[in-house]
C-alpha cells in the first residue's frame, strides 16, 4: 500500500507541475488519506528510499492545497525519525549508509523549513535551513543542496536580507542549470530577480525574469506562472510597461481560481490591484485588495498579508483618508513584527502619511532610519530621499541632529520597539 501510493505521487509529479495541474490535483485529492497512511507506514518502518521518492511530490501537493500546518508536521516527523535512527546506528554502519541517512535528514529539514516559513515562523525556518545546508554540503546530494540554497535565498529575501538572498541564489543557480530541473531554475531566477529589483539593479532583474518567463511558457505550470508574473510585475511597473503583465496576471489568476489555489489567487489580486491603483481606478483596487487580504488570512500567510495591508494603506493615502491609511499600515507592521519580517515598505508608507499630515518630526524619525538601514530596498530608499527634501524644510538643524544620533544607536528591532511604540 505504501509503495503504491508514494510512487503514485512520484508518477503524478510531472502532471502537478504542468498545464494538467488541475486535472492531476482532482485525481489525487481524494487519495489524501492514503498518502497520509503511506507516509506514516514508511516512517514507522524506516523505508528511507520510499520517503525520498515522495518528499518532493508530496511537498508540491501540500503547497498547492495550502495545507501548511499538516505539511510542516509531516516533514518534522520524518526528520525526527531519521535523526533518532542516525543516533541509534551511529557506531554500527558504514559511511555510505550514514551519508544516505544524512541526505534524507537534510532533505526533510529543508521541506520542514519551507512550511515553517509558510506558517510564519521565519527565524525557526532560517535556523533549520542553515542546519540542512550544513548537512548537505559534504554529501553527493546536488538536487537537495540546490533546493535548500534556493529556498534559503527566498526566505532571506522575504526577511529583507537581499545580500544574503543573492549569495544563496548565486551558489544554487549554476547547479540548478546542470540538473536540468526547469521548475527549480524558474524559482531561483525569479526570486533572484526580485532581490536584484530590491537592490535597484533593474536591468539585471529583467534579464533573470525574462529567462524565467521563457521557461514558464515551456513548462506551463499555472501556479509557478502566476508566482513569476506577480514578482515580475513590480519590475515592469518601474518601467511603466504593464499591459503584457496585466494580461498574464489575469490569465494565471483565472487558472488559480479553477484549481482553488487560494494563495495564488491572493497573490494575483495584489498585483492587479497595484496596476488598478496606478491607473487611478481606486474602487477596483480596493475590491481586489480586500479579497486578497481575506484569502491571505484564510491561508494563514503573514508574509503576503503584510504586503496586502500596506497596499490598502497606500490606497487610502492616495484618497487622503489618513486615519484609515494609518490603521491599515499599523496592522501591516504589527503582523510583520510578530513573525520578524521586513517592515520597511510599511514604514515608508507611515512616512508619507505623517508628511501629508504635517507631522514632520515623526516622518523624519522613520525616514532617516530607513535611509541608513542596510535592509531597505533601493526603491524604498529612492522614494525616501525624494520625500526627505520636503520634510527637512520643516525641521531645525538641532532637531535633525538629535533624531540622527538616536537612530544610529538603535538596532532595527529596538527601533521598532522604542521609537515606533509611540505610534503603534
Amino acid at each position: 500500500h505504501a509503495e503504491y501510493y508514494l510512487k503514485l505521487l512520484d508518477k503524478r509529479e510531472a502532471g502537478m507541475r504542468s498545464q494538467r495541474q488541475k486535472e492531476t490535483l482532482d485525481e489525487l485529492r481524494s487519495e489524501i488519506d492514503n498518502f497520509r497512511a503511506a507516509w506514516d507506514f514508511a516512517l514507522t518502518n524506516k523505508e528511507i528510499d520510499l520517503l525520498r521518492i515522495a518528499t518532493g511530490p508530496l511537498y508540491y501537493f501540500y503547497e498547492l492545497h495550502q495545507y501548511f500546518q499538516e505539511a510542516e508536521a509531516l516533514y518534522r516527523r520524518g526528520a525526527e525519525m531519521v535523526k533518532s535512527w542516525l543516533i541509534e546506528i551511529e557506531s554500527q554502519t558504514d559511511s555510505a549508509y550514514s551519508a544516505k541517512l544524512n541526505g534524507a535528514l537534510g532533505d526533510m529539514q529543508t521541506h520542514q523549513a519551507f512550511f515553517l516559513q509558510r506558517n510564519g515562523h521565519f527565524p525557526e525556518a532560517l535556523s533549520l535551513h542553515d542546519a540542512s545546508i550544513k548537512i548537505l554540503r559534504p554529501l553527493q546530494e546536488p538536487y537537495a543542496l540546490t533546493y535548500a540554497l534556493i529556498m534559503n535565498g527566498v526566505l532571506h529575501w522575504a526577511m529583507g536580507d537581499f545580500s544574503a538572498a543573492i549569495e544563496n541564489f548565486e551558489e544554487g543557480l549554476p547547479v540548478s542549470r546542470t540538473l536540468e530541473n526547469a521548475w527549480l531554475l524558474i524559482i531561483g531566477l525569479s526570486f533572484s530577480g526580485a532581490a536584484l529589483h530590491d537592490q535597484g539593479k533593474y536591468n539585471e532583474a529583467i534579464a533573470r525574469f525574462s529567462e524565467s518567463i521563457r521557461l514558464c511558457h515551456q513548462m506551463k505550470d499555472p501556479y509557478v506562472n502566476l508566482l513569476v508574473t506577480s514578482l515580475f510585475s513590480r519590475t515592469v511597473q518601474v518601467h511603466g510597461q504593464v499591459e503584457q503583465t496585466q494580461a498574464l496576471l489575469k490569465e494565471s489568476l483565472q487558472i488559480a481560481r479553477e484549481t482553488g489555489n487560494r494563495w495564488g489567487i491572493g497573490l494575483g489580486l495584489e498585483q492587479l490591484a497595484e496596476i488598478s491603483r496606478s491607473a487611478g481606478d481606486y474602487a477596483e483596487a480596493q475590491t481586489l485588495l480586500e479579497e486578497s487580504i481575506l484569502l491571505h488570512q484564510e491561508v494563514g500567510d503573514p508574509w503576503s498579508l503584510t504586503r496586502a495591508l500596506n497596499s490598502l494603506g497606500q490606497l487610502a493615502l492616495r484618497q487622503d483618508n489618513f486615519e484609515e491609511a494609518e490603521t491599515y499600515v499599523i496592522r501591516s507592521i504589527k503582523t510583520a513584527v510578530a513573525v520578524e519580517l521586513n517592515t520597511l515598505d510599511a514604514l515608508f508608507t507611515l512616512v508619507e502619511i505623517y508628511t501629508r499630515q504635517g507631522k514632520f518630526i515623526s516622518a523624519f524619525e522613520i525616514e532617516d532610519f530607513i535611509l541608513n538601514y542596510s535592509g531597505s530596498a533601493r526603491s524604498v530608499k529612492d522614494q525616501a530621499r525624494q520625500l526627505l527634501v520636503e520634510v527637512e524644510k520643516h525641521l531645525t538643524d538641532q532637531q535633525r541632529e538629535s533624531i540622527q544620533v538616536r537612530n544610529r544607536s538603535l538596532t532595527f528591532e529596538n527601533f521598532i520597539k522604542e521609537v515606533l511604540a509611540k505610534y503603534l
